[in-house]
């Protein structure tokens, strides 16, 4: 019962506080902004999510849907990056495991324009770091 009650208490506050739309419509706004940051770097190689769960891919080539080769270990070394300037992104592998480098921001239900700014600015300074020290294994 204990563990019901704050379940409903959890529930109540999503839903008056409005956080399934801030996620809409947040998520829209992150969204777009991941697509931006794919204009600019060239290894990301797709976007996509819903509300605040999104992900990006890092690929060698978007036109052809080559992922980075295994041994950059992009998928570790972007969230070293990234957590060293005060973000924490997810990853995840998944062609088996073994290729395939997505990278997951999905930040809180309560997120503002803001919060997005000041994680879009990490990103950025991160993918430049990270693109800066895979190119000359990618030449």
């Amino acid at each position: 019962p204990l563990a019901c009650a704050a379940g409903l208490a959890v529930v109540d506050v999503i839903e008056n506080k409005g956080l399934c739309a801030n996620a809409a419509t947040m998520g829209g706004t992150l969204i777009a902004r991941l697509h931006g940051l794919m204009q600019k770097h060239e290894i990301i190689g797709d976007v996509r999510g819903k509300g605040l769960l999104t992900a990006f891919e890092f690929m060698s080539d978007r036109d052809a849907k080559t992922p980075l080769p295994r041994e950059l270990n992009a998928y570790q070394r972007f969230v070293d990056i990234a957590y060293q300037r005060g973000l924490i992104v997810y990853s995840r592998r998944t062609h088996d495991g073994y290729y395939g480098d997505h990278i997951l921001v999905c930040p809180p239900l309560i997120a503002t324009e803001d919060h997005l700014d000041e994680i879009i600015d990490g990103l950025d300074a991160s993918l430049d770091q990270f693109a800066a020290e895979i190119a000359p294994q990618l030449a």
